[in-house]
């Protein structure tokens, strides 16, 4: 198993039918950020398929409690880089394809099945996507743990953007005989920071296992005949 396999299985951060060969890595359940993990979202899955030809599948599923999916995200990787990222927000009709071709990435935007929006950027050296984050900050976990700040720029498909955040240790700590290294992650731009809060992260102490994350996630929430943007609590289970 080579290293990109072994960083996309232990990543954290999606197709309806998969196939028998996916194997399941991970998983999450979503909570109320004020209920205490007491009132249940929605939860949370994760596949990692290869193919004959060596190209590999990242696929996550958010679901709802009825079972019904609100969200998935697909990336694939081909000799190691990524080529491909779908996105697809059931919840609204809409749809976001992101293409990596050599030094550029391509934006794509649906709703109701129709292409109604498209840009493109060059690729920073620095580029995660949501399936490629918590890898990358596995792949700096030395530089994070020593109190360093570790620079990202998260492709938003839906903005048709790239955003830059700062990631670093806010704390060590045992709870529950558990060995905790909390990491924040909080956009660069004050303009973006105005909107969206900082998330937290709480990884193993080796980094090797996210444990729970706070904050912006993709699933939207209902306020009357609108969706809003969402921040939850997710509590992973490593399979």
């Amino acid at each position: 198993m080579n290293h990109l396999i072994k960083s996309i299985l232990g990543a954290s951060l999606i197709l309806t039918a998969m196939s028998l060969s996916a194997k399941q890595t991970i998983k999450a359940d979503f909570f109320d950020m004020e209920s205490k993990l007491s009132k249940k979202l929605f939860t949370w899955e994760k596949y990692v398929e290869q193919k004959p030809d060596g190209t590999l599948v990242d696929t996550s599923k958010f679901i709802s409690l009825e079972g019904k999916p609100l969200v998935n995200r697909i990336t694939t990787f081909k000799n190691s880089k990524v080529v491909r990222f779908e996105a697809i927000q059931y919840q609204n009709n809409t749809r976001g394809t992101i293409d990596f071709k050599g030094d550029k990435i391509f934006f794509k935007y649906f709703e109701n099945g129709k292409q109604t929006k498209s840009d493109d950027e060059t690729v920073d050296k620095n580029l995660v996507l949501p399936s490629t984050l918590v890898s990358h900050a596995q792949k700096n976990w030395k530089t994070i743990t020593k109190g360093d700040t570790v620079k990202v720029r998260i492709a938003v498909w839906h903005r048709l953007d790239t955003v830059g955040f700062k990631m670093f240790k806010v704390r060590e700590f045992t709870e529950k005989g558990q060995y905790i290294v909390e990491v924040k992650m909080k956009p660069s731009s004050f303009l973006i920071a105005a909107l969206v809060d900082p998330l937290l992260f709480r990884f193993t102490k080796d980094g090797s296992k996210l444990l729970s994350m706070k904050g912006r996630v993709a699933p939207k929430r209902k306020v009357k005949n609108k969706f809003k943007d969402l921040d939850a609590e997710g509590v992973y289970t490593h399979l």
